[in-house]
């Protein structure tokens, strides 16, 4: 149960950030490969920078585009912020 809920708060997050603006002409699952390694990965960090780097990594590696440290420690925020908040990890 916690699982889904994570993964809901984190494809909320996502697809809020939308960072190659595919909405509304995508489909909501559009980046479901890159929340699934961000889901993978959250048990084995500690924090939002490192949360921050993977999700540049995951992203980058994705779409080969660079994306900004900050953008990503920003989203890695937020997604420890609402997993953390209700104490679903």
């Amino acid at each position: 149960m916690k699982s889904k809920v994570i993964k809901t708060k984190i494809t909320n997050i996502i697809n809020e950030w939308d960072p190659y603006y595919l909405f509304p002409d995508a489909p909501p699952d559009e980046y479901e490969p890159e929340i699934s390694r961000i889901l993978n990965v959250l048990p084995k960090v500690s924090n939002y920078y490192e949360l921050g780097l993977v999700i540049k990594k995951i992203f980058e590696e994705s779409f080969g585009a660079e994306f900004f440290e900050k953008e990503c420690f920003e989203i890695a925020r937020k997604i420890m912020f609402e997993i953390y908040r209700d104490g679903n990890l």
